[in-house]
């Protein structure tokens, strides 16, 4: 067979070849890098949670609302202070009454905070917040004050989330008016 040129025939013969090779290493590599995060950028388990009327993880920890800044809410556990952003929750254009709304309901409050897959990314840490047995990421969804933000990595609940966005938007309510 003829080729033009000794470059076309060694990419012709080999590149395949070469491509399966680089991409098997790209993903070995991928493979141990997240294999070897530091623990550090994991929140560590403060107080283990009973299970209720949830199947809360064994990760999960119970604390006191002590701020709330936007969909961040600063948790107090143990004298510890951990900033915990909602997961599915996207402030929308009206920031100001979602954070109105989850300051008059939270701050002060017992609360317990459980976790999905990925409990932090680039220094931030995503939880699933339930008081008084509530889903409360739920309920801010239920009531239109949020949009669902659709996350990549913790989807366990993000069922129940769409049904109570779609509820909301059915029925007109909050942002959906």
């Amino acid at each position: 067979m003829y080729y033009e040129n000794k470059r076309t025939f060694y990419i012709k013969q080999y590149g395949p070849a070469v491509a399966v090779i680089i991409i098997s290493i790209a993903l070995i590599v991928t493979g141990l890098v997240i294999g070897f995060t530091p623990e550090e950028n994991k929140v560590a388990v403060v107080t283990p949670v009973e299970k209720d009327a949830y199947e809360y993880t064994k990760q999960a920890i119970k604390g006191t609302v002590k701020e709330v800044n936007g969909i961040t809410v600063t948790l107090v556990s143990n004298g510890e202070e951990h900033e915990i952003n909602l997961i599915g929750i996207e402030s929308t254009k009206d920031t100001e009454a979602l954070t109105k709304r989850m300051s008059l309901d939270l701050t002060g409050k017992n609360v317990v905070v459980d976790f999905d897959t990925v409990k932090s990314e680039k220094g931030k840490t995503y939880g699933y917040l339930y008081i008084e047995n509530d889903f409360y990421n739920e309920t801010l969804l239920e009531d239109g004050l949020a949009n669902l933000r659709a996350e990549r990595n913790n989807i366990n609940k993000l069922d129940v989330l769409v049904k109570a966005q779609i509820s909301a938007r059915n029925q007109g309510l909050g942002i959906w008016n």
